[in-house]
């Protein structure tokens, strides 16, 4: 691709199943060929995600684990933010530098718990909002990072997942990208 083109982020390219690799890299074959410099994001450990798009000719990776802040700290926080919180409510309204955290944890831990609703006193669904919201506060960071680092153009979102995807979203939307 053109070095000087402009960048557009991959984000999720690293949820399960190889077919969505595949058509993401046949889109970032199209947009490339039309000057576009495609820039992937990827968990370390999806080797095969990665080995995917260097058969189309891709290179230009940027890895989730080299931009997120080390846990504990995020732990630690998450635990702060959920000890203000009375009602679910208080969990949905947490924000954390303009990242609705509180929303995209509460979809993550009903996702997870297949439940209709989330009760704060029940452990279970505590403990799962904890592990949720952590990982939401690592993935607003390292998306921030990201979108520091590569300052896309535009980015392509293909999965409709959760965390860390939605941050990625809502920094992209922030941003206009």
């Amino acid at each position: 691709g053109d070095p000087s083109g402009e960048r557009i982020l991959f984000v999720a390219a690293s949820t399960p199943g190889l077919y969505r690799i595949r058509v993401e890299g046949m889109l970032a074959k199209a947009l490339e060929l039309r000057g576009a410099r495609p820039v992937f994001v990827l968990d370390r450990h999806d080797v095969w995600h990665e080995e995917h798009l260097r058969a189309f000719g891709f290179r230009d990776f940027v890895f989730f684990d080299d931009h997120a802040p080390a846990r504990a700290p995020s732990e630690a926080r998450a635990a702060e933010l959920l000890a203000r919180c009375a009602t679910i409510r208080d969990v949905l309204a947490l924000e954390e530098n303009g990242y609705a955290v509180g929303i995209h944890s509460a979809s993550r831990a009903l996702n997870r718990l297949r439940r209709g609703t989330l009760r704060l006193d029940d452990s279970d669904v505590h403990a799962e909002l904890h592990w949720a919201l952590t990982n939401s506060l690592v993935a607003a960071r390292a998306a921030e990072s990201i979108f520091a680092a590569v300052r896309p153009a535009a980015q392509v979102a293909t999965a409709q997942n959760l965390t860390p995807w939605a941050e990625f979203y809502e920094g992209g939307l922030r941003r206009g990208v």
